[in-house]
């Protein structure tokens, strides 16, 4: 069976230091976005807008050469505490936010000494 085409971003696997990763990340807010889909393992950048409603700092996606990157998306962020969650599913397995998915929330490991390494599929 031929390779898939399965790129997995960047994955954090240590420090400069030589310790581990703390698996830590600051939260950021994601504005609804047509052009780009967010993932673990993307690069983003903070974004040219401020902030949301609730003072979470806007992150963008990494598109260009000379864009100055913050950090490596780590994790997102299931739900949102803004109604009850009762009687809802969440699901824990999304690894991505798709084209125009609304303001979304997202945790970037933005510490420079982290190190990482390209999660390439070799399925």
């Amino acid at each position: 069976m031929a390779n898939v085409n399965a790129p997995q971003g960047l994955q954090p696997v240590g420090t400069v230091t030589g310790a581990p990763w703390n698996q830590q990340g600051t939260l950021f807010a994601v504005a609804t976005d047509a052009s780009n889909t967010y993932a673990i393992g993307d690069v983003v950048k903070m974004a040219t807008t401020g902030a949301d409603a609730n003072g979470i700092a806007y992150v963008t996606k990494v598109t260009a050469d000379t864009d100055l990157p913050l950090g490596v998306i780590v994790g997102i962020r299931p739900a949102d505490p803004s109604g009850s969650l009762q009687g809802t599913n969440i699901d824990l397995s999304k690894l991505y936010l798709g084209l125009s998915a609304g303001t979304r929330y997202v945790y970037v490991c933005a510490d420079p000494s982290v190190v990482f390494e390209d999660r390439k599929s070799t399925r």
